[in-house]
């Protein structure tokens, strides 16, 4: 999406706001032709130098149908995204997570194991993958379409500050291809200075810590255009105090998925074969460093919907060439869990930086008074669970029963010790938000 994602989450709510059609329609149409003729060339690129590509690239002639079908897909696919940032920046959720995580899966997921029945095999796969963009992307713009028509749209002008869109969009570009090298350097760097099973270590414990952030990044789904509303609006108090609670959720919600990745991490490694059981040290440092990700919550896309995005590219490309240092210095003396610990002291340190940022440039932070709650609350099961592996010889069986009894006891403390009435609302709402209804709005 060339960044256009976030800028539509930025600028569509402040004219929405402004009740500016016609920049929301030039916006929206910026957003469009940009980002799908860029897919129409590069498509249209692959389609071209398939048979060129397969044969002499990959050196596997076969590969030029796949290469071809997922050519043809990628406008598809382009659209269907374009159409849920549109529905993201109009805070129409339902709908963003409909296309995202339920029509283009399932369409997917149908039609690969229609083909294969059929005797398709990678061929299917992808012809499954481009036929399910067709549809979602179909049903996205039938619902842009009623949008635009239930807006007026197509009867006003279309305008647009295509300057400061555009510069915004290359800033947040800047801050994407920056996080992907930051997920790539550890893996490359481990292969120059480590060995393939050490990258292999890594791999299987960073897909399982990511996992961590899974409530963050379902907020991060809805919240960036609540930011730049309330902000533009100058609605700083309700911004505030919305940014403080989404935090203190998240991480009421996330604790337990920590406690869970450390205290089971050996049996939760061993599902991927034996020789990883290695990897239980680094994934606890990586579940570690994912917790330091959740307690600061949504500072990056704050930076970002505030118009700070220049400052939050500047930040993301010194992480980046920290970590590659800290990589360097720790990789040859400790292998995966170097790789780890740079990627831990890496987050920790950039997400210190943005809370400076923020605190300096607006005065708030996230914290409040109910933390010493959940930091309770997670005293008492994180105790309960060391105690009872100090009483007793635990067996795999027995250590899943004991973390069990560890989350459940974590959830009675906090419910005990009290959840404040603004955490009880906004948590129903986002529930309203996330979770899928069987009527779509």
């Amino acid at each position: 999406m060339m960044g256009f994602e976030t800028s539509i989450s930025h600028f569509l709510p402040i004219y929405k706001s402004m009740q500016n059609k016609s920049m929301i329609k030039g916006t929206l149409i910026l957003a469009f032709v940009l980002p799908q003729t860029a897919s129409l060339i590069i498509g249209g690129l692959l389609f071209v130098t398939s048979d060129w590509s397969a044969s002499h690239l990959f050196q596997k002639p076969q590969l030029s149908f796949v290469i071809k079908s997922f050519a043809c897909a990628l406008p598809f696919y382009i659209l269907m995204l374009i159409c849920a940032s549109y529905a993201r920046g109009f805070r129409q959720m339902k709908r963003y997570n409909s296309l995202l995580n339920l029509i283009q899966p399932v369409a997917e997921l149908l039609m690969v194991a229609g083909l294969f029945l059929v005797g398709y095999r990678l061929g299917g796969t992808i012809l499954g993958f481009g036929l399910s963009a067709v549809v979602a992307a179909g049903v996205g713009v039938y619902w842009i379409v009623k949008m635009f028509q239930s807006m007026e749209l197509s009867r006003v002008p279309a305008t647009c500050e295509v300057g400061k869109q555009l510069t915004f969009t290359f800033s947040t570009l800047m801050i994407g291809v920056v996080h992907i090298l930051i997920m790539q350097t550890d893996r490359l760097m481990l292969g120059v200075f480590s060995s393939a099973h050490d990258v292999g270590i890594f791999m299987v414990a960073t897909l399982i810590s990511q996992k961590a952030r899974f409530f963050l990044q379902s907020t991060n789904s809805i919240f960036p255009p609540v930011i730049s509303d309330l902000y533009h609006q100058g609605r700083i108090k309700e911004l505030v105090s919305t940014y403080k609670s989404v935090t203190w959720i998240i991480t009421a919600l996330t604790v337990p998925l920590i406690i869970t990745f450390c205290f089971m991490s050996s049996e939760i490694v061993f599902i991927f074969g034996s020789e990883y059981t290695s990897a239980s040290q680094v994934m606890i440092i990586l579940s570690l460093a994912q917790l330091i990700n959740v307690l600061v919550g949504s500072c990056g896309f704050i930076l970002v919907m505030t118009g700070k995005q220049k400052v939050e590219a500047i930040n993301s490309w010194s992480v980046a060439l920290l970590n590659i240092i800290l990589n360097y210095l720790l990789i040859p003396r400790y292998g995966a869990a170097g790789a780890a610990i740079a990627t831990g002291m890496s987050i920790g340190i950039i997400n210190i930086i943005r809370l400076i940022e923020i605190y300096n440039y607006y005065g708030y932070h996230p914290y409040k008074f109910s933390y010493i709650k959940l930091i309770s609350s997670s005293v008492i099961a994180v105790a309960f669970i060391i105690v009872m592996k100090s009483l007793f010889d635990l067996n795999h069986f027995l250590n899943m029963i004991i973390v069990i009894l560890s989350i459940i006891i974590y959830f009675c403390a906090v419910y005990k010790l009290g959840v404040d009435e603004e955490e009880k609302a906004l948590f129903l709402l986002l529930k309203e938000k996330l979770v899928f209804r069987k009527k779509n709005s």
